[in-house]
């Protein structure tokens, strides 16, 4: 196996060598700092809020950023708090939102907080951007 030549602090941080993951300028991902985070909620189960034990459930507030905070992250985030729903209730039309929301963004780090339910779905429709 060939010898990595990017510069890792350490180990953990290092690409699997396997790794092809590029920006869209073509420049490796690996080694880039990221100052800030856009992050854009859509529901799902890191934002429900169960009622009973029968799985009786609402969508509340996002949770992400009071995660973040409390975890003391390096860097800044942003939430978008766009959509409050379990994935199985995302539409096409939610799809094209959350996409024209990140589109409109100034930043290229984005995190997109869904369910597992329909996540593929979304993330098809994401790859336009």
């Amino acid at each position: 196996m060939a010898a990595c030549s990017i510069p890792c602090a350490s180990r953990w941080d290092c690409p699997p060598p396997d790794a092809r993951l590029q920006l869209a300028d073509n420049s490796p991902i690996w080694g880039k700092r990221m100052d800030n985070l856009l992050i854009v909620t859509t529901g799902g189960t890191i934002d429900k809020v169960y009622f009973d034990a029968k799985s009786d459930y609402q969508v509340g507030e996002p949770q992400i950023g009071r995660m973040l905070q409390e975890l003391g992250v390096a860097f800044r985030f942003h939430v978008i708090p766009l959509l409050r729903k379990d994935s199985l209730h995302i539409s096409d039309d939610d799809r094209d939102l959350v996409a024209r929301t990140i589109e409109a963004q100034p930043g290229r780090h984005v995190l997109v907080t869904h369910g597992t339910d329909t996540m593929v779905d979304t993330a098809r429709v994401l790859t336009r951007i």
